[in-house]
């Protein structure tokens, strides 16, 4: 069973929030002073803090000292108080509230308000530095839940070609600029095929990154991608290198070769029916499988992989 995740609360605590936290599957720590809240955030891990502080001295002063703590700075940290004067609102602002709640609450809102609060928080650390999208972690969630719900989804790993070479030659700050292009040109297209909630798009690292979207919407997504980044790839390289339309560098052996402008692989896999794969090491080498037989393409391509698994048909 998972365990529960935890919330720091004041001892002093509303009755209402406690039942409120524990509706929302919360395990509650309660702590008696600011120096106990920082030491329970440093050794229980929590999601988040929240509750009304003003027993312990002014209504800002526990936030500020947490969020001056490196190590447990990221905790949102919501306050709870009675008091709607301007200049408390301000004060809890500057020492770094994620929210400041006038009591009495609205029980829905504020459910609402923590559930944002800790979903950003999430977002925010795990999110890649360069690009600001959902890296690894948020990418296994989609991928486990794609197989518990038994979603028919595509699952399309992206790749962009010949960037060792690319960075090599233009250096690493080159490279992340291409990078960022490829990742934003990936938004561009969720935002035409699709939205947010529907369209994930996370970055694997490095130059490769994944995209999960119904099925429909995968092959037009396919197809605007590469035709807009095969489009705007010339543009970073030098004028000269665009008119001699290869770059000379060197291969994995040392030997001096010439390598075509960057292009972008990418290798799709639909979970058919919703059960086509049972776990998500076999998403990932069905995709690798695919990225294999495209690497051998000159160009950009794409290959969605429709094949019913023989154990599922």
């Amino acid at each position: 069973m998972k365990a529960k995740e935890k919330v720091l609360i004041p001892n002093l605590s509303d009755p209402v929030l406690e039942k409120l936290l524990q509706n929302m599957d919360y395990h509650l720590v309660p702590v008696h002073s600011v120096e106990e809240m920082i030491y329970s955030a440093l050794h229980e891990d929590p999601s988040l803090i929240i509750g009304d502080f003003s027993h312990w001295g002014p209504i800002w002063n526990a936030c500020e000292r947490v969020k001056k703590h490196a190590l447990v700075c990221y905790i949102p940290f919501i306050v709870l108080s009675d008091k709607d004067d301007v200049q408390d609102r301000i004060k809890a602002c500057e020492s770094g509230a994620t929210d400041y709640i006038l009591k009495p609450f609205q029980e829905e809102e504020l459910s609402a308000r923590i559930k944002r609060s800790v979903k950003d928080m999430r977002g925010a650390l795990n999110a890649n530095p360069l690009t600001r999208l959902p890296g690894n972690l948020a990418i296994q969630e989609n991928l486990e839940k794609i197989l518990a719900d038994k979603k028919p989804l595509a699952i399309a790993y992206v790749d962009i070609d010949h960037f060792k070479s690319y960075n090599d030659l233009y250096g690493y700050m080159a490279g992340d600029r291409v990078i960022s292009f490829a990742s934003n040109l990936l938004l561009e297209c969720r935002d035409k095929y699709g939205a947010e909630n529907d369209i994930f798009v996370g970055h694997v690292g490095g130059d490769d990154f994944l995209v999960i979207a119904p099925d429909p919407s995968i092959e037009p997504f396919c197809l605007s991608y590469i035709s807009k980044f095969d489009s705007m790839a010339p543009l970073h390289y030098d004028k000269e290198t665009q008119k001699q339309g290869f770059i000379l560098s060197r291969d994995r052996k040392g030997q001096p070769t010439t390598f075509p402008f960057i292009s972008v692989s990418i290798s799709v896999v639909i979970n058919e029916n919703g059960n086509k794969f049972q776990h998500v090491g076999e998403i990932a080498t069905a995709g690798a499988e695919i990225k294999k037989y495209l690497k051998k393409i000159s160009g950009s391509s794409y290959l969605i992989d429709r094949r019913i698994s023989l154990g599922n048909s």
